[in-house]
This record gives structure tokens, sequence and C-alpha cells, in this order.
């Protein structure tokens, strides 16, 4: 079954094809995300029920210091890489925090959602002025394919929330397998 003229539907029957032929079944999640996937889940991550969100930045507020250290030594710079960053709200904080510690560092946040990112973009320029700020958009593997040999700054991986519900079991092995 092949969708014809445009690639992306294309691409969509394939992957509708490849998913719903296998055992057990899934859909990808890139097709949940789009921006209006995107608009929702931020206001799925406000309900009271969903409790990741406050977790997460329950940690980087009162762990800042400690992250700090893990990523340098306080004189290396590094790339800051957060896959599917949403609106950046839990990231700021670490982000506020490494520039009052005047850090070098690039941030580039990955979403499948262009709009997300165009949103965040705008608002961490207006934020965080010096802000440097790299935003990729597309599939995790496909960007981080790209940026593997980008620079030799020291790359750090924010992979937050349930992101790793959105894999199916091999590629979630193969993303932590290297």
């Amino acid at each position: 079954m092949k969708a014809s003229g445009r690639p992306e539907l294309t691409q969509f029957a394939d992957d509708v094809l490849r998913g719903l032929s296998s055992d057990p079944k899934w859909l990808s999640s890139r097709y949940f995300y789009d921006d209006e996937g995107s608009r929702l889940f931020m206001e799925i991550m406000k309900l009271a029920e969903y409790y990741p969100t406050r977790a997460e930045l329950n940690v980087f507020t009162n762990y800042a210091d400690e992250i700090h250290r893990a990523f340098t030594d306080g004189t290396d710079s590094f790339d800051l890489i957060e896959l599917g960053a949403g609106d950046g709200s839990k990231t700021a904080v670490l982000i506020e925090h490494f520039l009052s510690k005047k850090i070098p560092f690039t941030y580039s946040p990955i979403d499948i959602s262009q709009e997300a990112n165009d949103a965040l973009s705008t608002h961490f320029a207006e934020k965080f002025p010096d802000l440097q700020i790299e935003p990729h958009t597309g599939d995790y593997f496909d960007v981080l394919g790209s940026l593997k040999h980008e620079g030799d700054r020291r790359k750090i991986l924010l992979f937050l929330g349930s992101n790793i519900g959105n894999f199916q079991r091999t590629r979630a092995v193969a993303f932590f397998s290297g």
C-alpha cells in the first residue's frame, strides 16, 4: 500500500502499515505531536494528575548547583540538547542558573513541532537575551545524527518526562545503547 503524491503521505502510509502489521500493533508518536498535539500536551502537563513536570521542576530547582557541577568544571563549554523540549518551562530553571554562572553553552532544543520550537525560541530570546539557542525540528534520531559530529564540545542530552513512552521497545533499546 503506497500513498502517491506527497512524500509525507507516503511516509505516513508506510509507518501506519508497518505499525499495524506488527505484533504488538503500534503507531508512531511522531504523528501525535504535530502543532496541535504539542499544544494539547502542554495542557496535559498543567493537570494536577500529571506529576512528572512538577517532579522534574522540583529536581532542577533544588539541585541546579549539583547538575551544574556534573555538566562542567566551571570552565568547559558544552551543548545542552533537549529532546522534546516543548515550551522549555522546566529547562528554563537550569538555563537561568547556567547563565548566572557565566557558563558558555549552547541550548539546542529538539521538537517534532515547528510551532513549539518557534514559540520556545521567541520566549527564550526575550527571557534570556544572552542565551545562544539553536533549535532543531524533526525526529530525535535524525536530528541527533546530524548533531553527532558537529563541533568538539561536550554534548549533554536532556531526556525528560515521559518521552521514553513515545518509543517502541526496540527503538528505546537502540537509543540507550548509543
